[in-house]
This record gives C-alpha cells, sequence and structure tokens, in this order.
C-alpha cells in the first residue's frame, strides 16, 4: 500500500517536471525488478505469474522512459 502511494505521488510529481521524482521512480522501479529476480524461482504458477511479468515489464519500460534523452528535454523545459 505505502509502495502504491510512493509510486502515485512520484508520478505526480514527476509528470510536474520534479527531477528527484524521476530519480526516486527509477530508484524503485529497480528495486521492483530487483526483488523479483531474486525470488524468480519461488514464482506461483498462474495468472499471479502473468501479472508479475507485466508489472516486470512496466518497471522496465519506466525505467527507460524516464532515462531517455526526450526526458531529459522534458525536465530542462519544466524547470523554466
Amino acid at each position: 500500500m505505502v509502495f502504491g502511494g510512493l509510486a502515485v505521488l512520484c508520478a505526480i510529481l514527476v509528470l510536474r517536471g520534479s527531477r528527484w521524482a524521476a530519480a526516486l521512480g527509477v530508484a524503485l522501479c529497480a528495486l521492483t525488478l530487483v526483488t523479483t529476480l531474486v525470488t524468480l524461482r519461488h514464482l506461483p504458477a498462474g495468472i499471479l505469474t502473468i501479472f508479475i511479468v507485466l508489472q516486470q515489464l512496466v518497471a522496465a519500460t519506466v525505467i527507460v522512459l524516464l532515462i531517455a534523452r526526450p526526458a531529459r528535454s522534458f525536465f530542462r523545459a519544466a524547470r523554466t
């Protein structure tokens, strides 16, 4: 619950142009990726596995989008 609230707060602040929120978002997504990769052997079978894989794809996509070159110009424009 806390993690989800923090993710939503980061998303709102990123849309407002906050660079520290983008860094925190990347860190949260990386933490999600690492913790799931560590526990990959213990994934349950079935629909839950599909949701976990989707969550990992979203986390990786967020990291790529926040680090990509267009994101830099977005944050630069938001500062002015």
